[in-house]
């Protein structure tokens, strides 16, 4: 059995906010739930690293480097979600292809959206794992 795998680019910027988006109502997965930065599934024959780079660049237009933080499985789909963060203070614009709008929030506006439970179930789990990693304010 092949185990899936799949990025997470987390972009944050100078002040301390986080790139957010909300997905499209029309994707298959998760429809108008809200996730964070850039990601997908990596190819088969592709690192990683590649695949943080090209999807971060691909839905972002970023080509800064990405920096790895964290590995993990999600039990939901038996996937490996392989997290990275990039520190930005470019614009970005809306990935209209999968976001239906994205903008910078502040961390506490993030977390609302968690204990609303409107968050990607995987943007969640990573988001936690997140905040504790970078000893944030617990949500």
């Amino acid at each position: 059995m092949v185990i899936e795998k799949r990025d997470i680019v987390i972009v944050i910027n100078s002040r301390n906010q986080m790139f957010v988006n909300k997905r499209r109502k029309d994707r298959r997965l998760y429809p108008n739930f809200y996730g964070f930065g850039a990601g997908g599934r990596i190819e088969k024959g592709e690192t990683p690293f590649k695949a943080a780079r090209r999807e971060l660049a691909e839905e972002t237009r970023l080509k800064d480097k990405p920096k790895f933080l964290f590995r993990y499985k999600f039990s939901e789909f038996g996937t490996y979600q392989y997290i990275y963060e990039v520190i930005t203070d470019r614009k970005i614009d809306n990935f209209e292809d999968e976001w239906q709008w994205s903008d910078w929030m502040e961390f506490d506006e993030v977390d609302k959206l968690s204990k609303r439970g409107k968050l990607a179930p995987d943007s969640t789990i990573t988001y936690k794992k997140y905040r504790n990693l970078k000893k944030l304010n617990p949500l």
